[in-house]
């Protein structure tokens, strides 16, 4: 007999003591606010609610509403139905105040809810995540490193990344084909270096993380930048010191940002 599979394709997780090492990722507590997203079945909502002054829940799935209020709002847990890919945290806070975030992230919308949080760092203190290995990988990822692209450079643009746990695929309901790992995220309060037009910034990143293997020059100059190229002089003394020769991929974040920020005056279309 198999598990049915839920129809948002979630994977619950079905271990009280794993959830508590999850939680405890977050550090000692008590804590103030926790927004805890997609909690499902309530495994990891169980191990937070003695644990925080103020515990929000956000989910997608309409037919777990009524189980997640039934079960805790008579605890004092809001619950709020929504899709995180596109939730404001500011609508939930005060002015001034910051949340701590947890999440066993849906493994179908795990990059753009983290893209979305992290947009919105300002209002976090923590984030505790689930991901898939893989994409724990790629989240962790070094320059020069196969793994190394769009997410790697966005997270660590915006926060000081560290493992949590390894969760195997049987901890959870029902399994998944890959193991998961828990991150953990400390947004930085304000970004070391950080492009000038963040829009610009991951369109170029797409265009050239898509020809990664190709040199810097050639993917600049088949997006239309010969002019920019030439005239910056990037690769001399009174320009970006910024070697061309070399591939996207062996750029740190903070180096693509300088090459963003020096071609975006140059940008004449939608495209970068």
């Amino acid at each position: 007999m198999t598990n049915k599979k839920p129809p948002l394709g979630q994977h619950f997780l079905r271990h009280p003591e794993l959830a508590r090492k999850i939680v405890a990722c977050l550090g000692e507590g008590p804590f103030g606010t926790v927004v805890e997203i997609g909690p499902g079945k309530g495994s990891l909502t169980e191990a937070l609610v003695s644990k925080c002054r103020r515990l929000v829940l956000i989910e997608r799935d309409p037919k777990l509403i009524p189980r997640l209020k039934g079960r805790f709002e008579l605890l004092g847990v809001e619950v709020f139905e929504g899709d995180a890919r596109a939730f404001s945290l500011g609508t939930l806070l005060k002015e001034g105040e910051r949340a701590s975030v947890v999440s066993n992230l849906p493994f179908y919308a795990q990059a753009p809810i983290l893209m979305t949080l992290l947009e919105q760092s300002f209002w976090v203190e923590r984030m505790v995540l689930m991901f898939q290995k893989e994409v724990a990988e790629r989240i962790m990822a070094k320059p020069s490193s196969k793994a190394y692209g769009l997410l790697s450079v966005f997270s660590q643009l915006y926060s000081s990344i560290e493992k949590g746990l390894f969760v195997p695929k049987g901890a959870f309901s029902p399994s998944p084909k890959v193991d998961a790992m828990v991150l953990v995220f400390d947004p930085y309060p304000t970004p070391k270096v950080f492009p000038k037009n963040v829009g610009y910034f991951s369109l170029l990143l797409r265009h050239l993380f898509q020809s990664r293997r190709k040199t810097l020059r050639a993917t600049l100059r088949r997006l239309g930048y010969k002019e920019a190229l030439e005239s910056l002089s990037l690769e001399g003394a009174g320009g970006l010191s910024t070697d061309l020769s070399k591939r996207p991929e062996e750029l740190s974040p903070e180096e693509l940002v300088m090459l963003a920020d020096a071609l975006q005056p140059f940008k004449t279309s939608n495209e970068p």
